[in-house]
């Protein structure tokens, strides 16, 4: 069986477990595992991972599939595991798999908070066994992902609440003071080429509120917790 964050076998594999372990458990939910003789468990195939047009994750379609596997009344249990970095494994992003000098660029674009989310332990491992780990996209697909993270962040900083807490200002007063840096942020900025970056036009023409709700989604890592409820939520939002 292969090791989180190690490669796996290209059609499935028989691991020896006990009536404890994680997939043991999940076969009676699961409809990709199935138990064999001698408490063995069996991955018959791999979830395939879905990309995007430049080679990215598609976050919401991967988990659409792996929770899809899984009956919904199962409860996935476990301290959070993050957070889970869905471009792995490490190594593919550090010397010697990548030369000195773009080192910086690929671990970086591993980093980003859009390609985190935090989950039960649970989970976190299910992933690792049921998926292969991604492909690495181009070099120039992620240093322009790595500038348009570095944009998106620069702006959620600009208007997130606790900006301006140290000031006299009435919270209608810090607002618009947020609007104003928000506008001018933008006009020094580059248009996105990958969907990360939102639309300028489109943060500059909306409330502040709906600004910072679409940056705050694109700069930190989403995630959930062992909470029935907050589940629920995480896999709502993942199935909208």
């Amino acid at each position: 069986m292969a090791a989180p964050g190690e490669s796996a076998p290209a059609h499935g594999y028989t691991a020896h477990l006990n009536e404890n372990s994680l997939l043991w458990r999940l076969a009676d939910y699961s409809d990709i595992i199935r138990r064999g003789d001698n408490h063995t468990v069996i991955v018959d195939e791999y979830i395939e991972t879905p990309y995007d047009e430049f080679g990215i994750i598609n976050r919401q379609e991967l988990f659409r599939r792996i929770l899809g596997s899984v009956a919904s009344e199962y409860h996935w249990e476990g301290s959070f595991a993050g957070p889970h970095h869905l471009m792995w494994p490490r190594a593919a992003y550090n010397y010697p798999n990548i030369t000195r000098k773009d080192t910086p660029l690929t671990t970086t674009f591993r980093g980003s908070p859009s390609l985190k989310v935090i989950l039960p332990r649970e989970l976190h491992d299910y992933l690792h066994r049921v998926t292969e780990p991604p492909t690495m996209p181009d070099l120039d697909v992620m240093r322009q992902y790595n500038l348009e993270q570095a944009q998106v962040s620069r702006l959620y900083t600009t208007v997130y609440r606790a900006s301006y807490a140290d000031t006299p200002l009435t919270e209608d007063e810090k607002e618009l003071a947020r609007q104003q840096r928000l506008l001018a942020k933008l006009e020094t900025m580059e248009d996105g080429q990958l969907g990360l970056m939102p639309s300028r036009e489109l943060l500059a023409s909306l409330p502040l509120a709906d600004s910072r709700r679409i940056l705050r989604h694109r700069a930190l890592p989403i995630g959930i917790s062992a909470h029935r409820a907050c589940q629920q939520v995480f896999f709502d939002d993942i199935a909208a």
